[in-house]
């Protein structure tokens, strides 16, 4: 029986629109919430090392399994939101958007066809014919902007290729940025949860510096909770199909 592979790759779309430097707000990454960041890096190492791929040991493409059990993942986006991001319905201040999401909302088939035009555009009709059987784009998070694309193995680099010059979708500018690549998507899943918590830590910080009422920074803070582990439901529901 033949066995396909594929790589897994997880990437943090970065709207420049919706946020600053962090050379233009240094005192934000200074900001630690107590409570909702303390377990950002307590992720079963064991059952990432029970997913590991023996042939994966050797493959170029792989980052190595250090990279999911030691933190090393970015510890910070390198951009930080220019407004406070809001999600508790009892608040009434503006938010980056109508959704109260930090991130852009966009959808899946639109990331699809961003990378396929940016690949068709840096390397032809033959790079495109490579990854277009396979490329999928898997999910896409408006609340940390982390979305999971799919491309057999054989293509990934051209994959990666095209979106690296991805400049815009649907319409509004974006930086992506690969995070992490992995041979499973359950290895996947860690560096994804890891890098989200880092991720929804930072976004509280930056809006309770806005609400003064200690008991609506708690109302908040609950709800960055809430929305954080909704993520993570979401992305250990995906499969490798």
């Amino acid at each position: 029986m033949v066995r396909f592979k594929n790589r897994w790759l997880l990437v943090e779309l970065l709207f420049p629109a919706q946020y600053a430097s962090n050379a233009s707000a240094p005192d934000v990454l200074a900001l630690r919430p107590p409570g909702l960041d303390q377990d950002a890096v307590d992720v079963d190492n064991d059952q990432i090392l029970a997913s590991q791929d023996s042939e994966d040991a050797d493959d170029p493409t792989i980052l190595p399994l250090s990279f999911y059990t030691s933190g090393t993942t970015p510890a910070q986006p390198f951009l930080t939101p220019t407004k406070p991001v809001v999600i508790s319905s009892t608040h009434s201040i503006p938010t980056n958007t109508q959704t109260s999401t930090p991130g852009a909302v966009v959808q899946n088939n639109q990331i699809w066809q961003a990378v396929r035009d940016s690949v068709m555009d840096v390397c032809g009709d033959v790079g495109w014919g490579k990854v277009a059987s396979s490329l999928q784009v898997k999910y896409y998070s408006p609340t940390t902007s982390l979305c999971i694309i799919r491309v057999a193995r054989e293509h990934v680099r051209t994959a990666w290729t095209g979106l690296t010059f991805v400049n815009e979708i649907g319409g509004q500018p974006v930086i992506p940025r690969v995070v992490a690549v992995s041979g499973t998507i359950k290895k996947l899943h860690f560096a994804a949860i890891r890098y989200s918590r880092e991720i929804t830590a930072l976004y509280l910080a930056h809006t309770l510096r806005t609400l003064e009422s200690d008991a609506l920074r708690k109302t908040e803070t609950d709800a960055w909770k809430a929305r954080r582990q909704q993520v993570e439901a979401e992305l250990l529901a995906l499969d490798d199909a």
